[in-house]
């Protein structure tokens, strides 16, 4: 079950990251295509756009979402371990 949740938590991101991507993408393409006079139509310059957006979001979205399930397990680990040893500076005192 604990695998299912992670693998959720990951896709997500995932997905939420493309989706993030291909609007962004879709939004400067039409915005930038209009200021440098291009030849398509507005709908073609958001389609490429979507297009770019999404896919350059998919090429960071898998490694940010294992990186932040990594960071949430961490943070599960150390909030239900009470012997977590506690971070020390030069001086070995608690931060």
């Amino acid at each position: 079950m604990k695998v299912l949740r992670w693998f959720s938590l990951w896709f997500f991101i995932v997905l939420g990251m493309c989706l993030q991507g291909a609007l962004v993408g879709s939004l400067l393409f039409v915005i930038g295509g209009l200021l440098l006079g291009m030849d398509l139509s507005v709908p073609q310059l958001a389609l490429n756009g979507l297009k770019d957006g999404a896919f350059l979001a998919l090429i960071w979205a898998p490694g940010t979402g294992i990186v932040v399930c990594f960071i949430k397990a961490y943070g599960q680990v150390r909030n239900s371990t009470p012997a977590f040893p506690k971070a020390l500076d030069r001086d070995d005192k608690e931060i």
